[in-house]
C-alpha cells in the first residue's frame, strides 16, 4: 500500500536521477506475501511454482472500504496458454489505525 501525500510532486522532474534534486518518496507497507498464503491444494500446471494457487497477478482493484478493512480484487489471467489457470482473488487488508 502507497501512500503519496507527503511525497514530492515530480510531474514537472525530467531525470529523478539527477543527484540535486531532492525527493522524498511515497511511503509504503507490505499488505501480504501472497507466496505465503495457504495453497488450498488449488491445481496448477507449473510445477515450478512457488505456491499453485498464486498465478501472475496482472491487475487489482480496491473493490471496498469499511470499518477499517480495504477489499481488493486481484486477477490473474491465462495469458492465452493452455497450461496457465485464470483466477480472481478477494483479499481483506486490515487498515492501520490512525
Amino acid at each position: 500500500m502507497a501512500d503519496p501525500r507527503r511525497a514530492t510532486d515530480v510531474s514537472s522532474v525530467t531525470d529523478l536521477a539527477d543527484r540535486d534534486q531532492r525527493v522524498r518518496f511515497a511511503s509504503k507497507t507490505l499488505v501480504a506475501k501472497l507466496e505465503e498464503c495457504p495453497s488450498l491444494d488449488a491445481p496448477t500446471r507449473f510445477p515450478v511454482q512457488a505456491n499453485p494457487l498464486v498465478g501472475n497477478i496482472e491487475g487489482m482493484a480496491i473493490t471496498g472500504r469499511r470499518h477499517g478493512v480495504l477489499r481488493l480484487t486481484l486477477v490473474a489471467d491465462d495469458d492465452q496458454s493452455p497450461a496457465a489457470i485464470t483466477r480472481l482473488y478477494g483479499l481483506d487488508i486490515l487498515l492501520p489505525r490512525r
